[in-house]
């Protein structure tokens, strides 16, 4: 009983635990000299920093919505509050500012294949409505 009850006791102490390490630093001689106490993200925070992330722009009452950047093959575009309008377009340009696409809205979520694109930044432009807002994206 003595036994479970000190397993019990140092379970916790255990689970925390697994969050740090120990890093030494010693000089010529062997001393030691700097302790250091690594802290490690658990688990799930590891998981959520590898999810792609948002970018948002309310344009009056519509949310755009684009990740990930930066892009390695695919960009999604994702408007919310959006109804097909003939006047919805979006333009991507290269740095020199020549005009690689230039297509109209016909979907309130669609994708850009960014495969065929060189490594570099880029800009997209989407106007709704008149409305325009542009975008730095980053192709790896």
């Amino acid at each position: 009983m003595k036994r479970i009850f000190i397993i019990l006791l140092l379970l916790p102490v255990a689970w925390l635990m697994q969050a740090q390490r120990m890093n030494y630093v010693y000089d010529n001689a062997g001393n030691r000299i700097r302790r250091v106490i690594v802290l490690e993200q658990p688990q799930r925070a590891k998981k959520e920093a590898q999810m792609p992330e948002y970018y948002t722009e309310t344009m009056g009452d519509k949310t755009i919505k684009l990740y990930p950047n930066p892009v390695t093959t695919s960009l999604t575009i994702a408007i919310t509050g959006y109804e097909k309008v003939p006047e919805g377009s979006y333009v991507l340009f290269d740095t020199q500012g020549k005009m690689l696409l230039n297509r109209s809205l016909e979907s309130a979520s669609f994708s850009i294949d960014m495969s065929e694109y060189r490594a570099g930044n880029y800009v997209l432009r989407i106007a709704i409505e008149g409305e325009t807002t542009s975008w730095k994206v980053i192709k790896k």
